[in-house]
């Protein structure tokens, strides 16, 4: 019987804590915030989202409105954030180099981020435009040499409907 004060005190414990506000951990559908100033900042905000790129609140927060919209209703292009490196490519780089932004063109409102490194197979590409609110998205991506991402939805490369 001496352990019974102890059990009823872990109890008395237990429940009080299971009175108490859960903490609610945040959904995939979740707002994804994206504010970044720069082509550069935005790209690297777009590499570190949680969740797929296809994921709805990833892609209503980082890509242009026609692009989620397509992706939305049943496009399924690969993970294009990351055009990774498949094995056994991959195995060879236990300590793959950080990716590297780089804005490559800064033509007005659609400027281009080339990033590089990570366990990324050739550079890829991030083609910009800008929201009616001043927002950046992504309007395109290509796998230098290889694919474009308007392509692979079957979206027209303009006009791009940014948002």
């Amino acid at each position: 019987m001496r352990f019974l004060p102890v059990t009823m005190a872990v109890a008395a414990l237990l429940g009080a804590a299971a009175c108490s506000e859960p903490v609610s951990a945040p959904t995939p559908e979740a707002p994804v915030e994206q504010a970044a100033g720069s082509p550069i900042a935005f790209v690297e905000r777009f590499f570190e989202a949680p969740g797929a790129p296809t994921d709805g609140a990833v892609a209503d927060a980082f890509l242009a409105e026609d692009v989620a919209e397509a992706i939305g209703s049943g496009a399924t292009p690969h993970d294009f954030r990351r055009n990774l490196v498949t094995p056994p490519e991959a195995d060879a780089m236990p300590n793959p180099p950080a990716y590297r932004f780089e804005e490559v063109t800064a033509s007005g409102d659609t400027p281009a981020v080339r990033v590089t490194g990570g366990v990324l197979g050739p550079a890829m590409l991030y083609t910009l435009c800008r929201t009616a609110a001043g927002d950046w998205r992504i309007a395109e991506v290509e796998e230098q040499g290889h694919w474009l991402l308007r392509s692979d939805l079957d979206l027209p490369d303009s006009p791009v409907t940014c948002g």
